[in-house]
């Protein structure tokens, strides 16, 4: 029986000399590769690596081997070691071979997995050798129960855990599952979400601003295009009734051939929405300084492209507290009015579809126009800007949540976000 205990105990012996005699020889390892001034041999740090690797494993099974009198117990205790020399050696090798800008970084990341691994490793080491390490007294018994004092805790937490998954029911299991689901997409399923709509959206205003002063929501409009005109040498008559080119176009019934190949093409299929709020206005938006009645900008995506516009002419019943619509550049008065409850959060989208446009008005189909000669099909460029609110005698209200979508939508989809937000103050998506 001591014959037992002296072989196992000087085994234990050897593990640890083995142990601490790597990590000198890897200190010093890295700090010659850190230190010299001799590129080659910090170049040659991956041969060194390989080496280091391979010849402190050979040893390890080697050297170990006369001492494994329980064969089990102790090749598995020659496989963690393994494990750890491999890992440190990586680890080292990783630092000697970085750029040295993501240097800090790496050894933050490095630092938390170190000290995870640290913890690990430790419970391990108690779990496999606890027996021998509680023998210990004196100032050798109190380190080793410093040094082993969270990865107890660890163990005796896997312990507790072991205990109650044996205690816990198939039902408990599922309830458990679904709420690690739920939990997981609460924090990823929005960005997620997010990502993939981002490639067909494009928010232009997100937090309400307010209509009296004006905001350039976008000077260059080339985000919103579908594609560089580079690949087009002929459109035919039904991609035309579709797809927009700027700056040069011809009739949308003739053959194109492009002229300016940094041209960009925009899609006449899309859709804008957004959200306004209008308090009730004064007697100074009535008329304008020659008496007609006066148009105070809410939206203008270039000369009409859409645009939105308010006139409040109390001695004008067609012009009193009216909306104007304006769904082509071509058009010189307003292609549609509506009056609109005031106070109160209003969902507008327009919603192109080649020839036609149609309005909704919070969540409803208020009307649909289809373009003409004289109302003709808009076509944009760069230049075209995106603007809301004005400077000079705007309006007391506000806007938000602007959004183009580079592709039409479907009703249901216009109703579905006029549900989502229209109890909500401001009506501002999440993401």
């Amino acid at each position: 029986m001591n014959t037992q205990i002296t072989t196992t105990s000087n085994s234990y012996t050897a593990y640890g000399v083995y142990f601490f005699g790597y990590i000198i020889v890897l200190i010093s390892l890295v700090l010659y590769f850190v230190y010299s001034d001799n590129e080659k041999a910090f170049n040659y740090s991956t041969l060194g690596f390989v080496i280091l690797t391979f010849l402190v494993l050979g040893i390890t099974f080697y050297y170990f081997y006369p001492y494994m009198k329980n064969k089990g117990t102790d090749l598995t205790i020659t496989f963690i070691m393994a494990a750890i020399i491999t890992f440190a050696s990586t680890i080292s090798w990783i630092f000697l071979t970085v750029e040295q800008e993501n240097l800090q970084i790496l050894g933050n990341v490095f630092l938390v997995v170190f000290i995870i691994f640290l913890i690990i490793g430790l419970a391990a080491v108690f779990y496999i050798f606890g027996d021998y390490l509680k023998q210990r007294r004196g100032l050798a018994g109190l380190i080793i129960n410093f040094i082993f004092f969270i990865p107890c805790l660890l163990l005796d937490f896997i312990e507790f855990m072991k205990y109650e998954m044996h205690m816990t029911t198939k039902t408990e299991y599922i309830l458990l599952f679904c709420e690690i689901v739920l939990i997981i997409g609460y924090f990823f399923a929005i960005p997620i979400i997010n990502a993939t709509l981002a490639s067909g959206t494009v928010y232009l205003l997100k937090t309400p601003v307010f209509l009296n002063k004006q905001k350039i929501l976008l000077d260059d409009t080339s985000v919103l295009s579908i594609k560089k005109k580079t690949d087009l040498s002929l459109v035919s008559n039904t991609t035309m009734a579709n797809i927009t080119n700027a700056p040069t176009v011809t009739s949308a019934r003739s053959l194109y051939n492009p002229i300016n190949t940094s041209a960009r093409l925009y899609s006449s299929n899309f859709a804008i929405s957004m959200w306004t709020y209008l308090n009730v206005q004064t007697r100074e938006f009535s008329v304008d300084m020659a008496g007609n009645s006066y148009e105070a900008n809410i939206f203008s995506y270039g000369a009409g492209k859409p645009k939105i516009n308010y006139t409040n002419d109390i001695n004008d019943a067609n012009h009193r507290d009216k909306y104007n619509f304006y769904f082509t550049d071509s058009a010189t008065t307003p292609n549609y009015q509506i009056t609109m409850p005031s106070q109160k959060w209003n969902n507008i989208v327009f919603n192109y579809s080649g020839d036609k446009v149609d309005l909704f008005i919070n969540g409803n189909l208020e009307t649909t126009f289809y373009f003409d000669d004289t109302n003709k099909i808009p076509h944009y460029s760069e230049i075209d800007n995106i603007t809301v609110g004005q400077n000079n005698k705007g309006l007391h209200g506000a806007i938000c949540n602007v959004v183009y979508y580079k592709n039409n939508l479907l009703n249901n989809q216009i109703v579905n976000d006029y549900n989502v937000l229209m109890l909500k103050n401001p009506p501002v998506a999440q993401i």
